[in-house]
């Protein structure tokens, strides 16, 4: 109400917003449509370089300022799984999701090769 009366009286627009980060992310089909995927992201800094792990998106995204990212197709990683989560601890990588039930690991991510060490 006080913003609203800041205003002259007339209720302020919300404000919109639109993830910055343009990727060139999947198309997930659907029943007669399709729409874009890449929820849950999960974002680390890794050797100097950010990775951002998205659900269900074929592969992770690296980039060295946040503005341009190339896609890194890995092996050894659930990639159409939901819900990642990646963490750091002791010069490597863990990465696990949704339904994978397991553990993986990798050195170096850049790569994309990644093993399985826990279920």
């Amino acid at each position: 109400a006080a913003a609203a009366e800041a205003v002259g009286g007339a209720a302020a627009a919300a404000p919109t917003f639109c993830n910055p980060i343009d990727l060139p992310y999947r198309f997930q089909p659907t029943t007669g449509e399709s729409f874009r995927e890449g929820a849950d992201p999960t974002m680390v800094v890794f050797g100097g370089r950010y990775l951002l792990f998205l659900s269900k998106n074929g592969g992770d995204y690296a980039s060295n300022d946040l503005v341009r990212w190339s896609l890194i197709v890995p092996t050894g990683l659930p990639v159409d799984d939901y819900a990642p989560t990646v963490m750091q601890m002791e010069g490597r990588l863990f990465f696990t999701a949704s339904h994978s039930r397991a553990l993986y690991t990798t050195d170096d991510p850049f790569k994309g090769e990644w093993r399985e060490v826990a279920t």
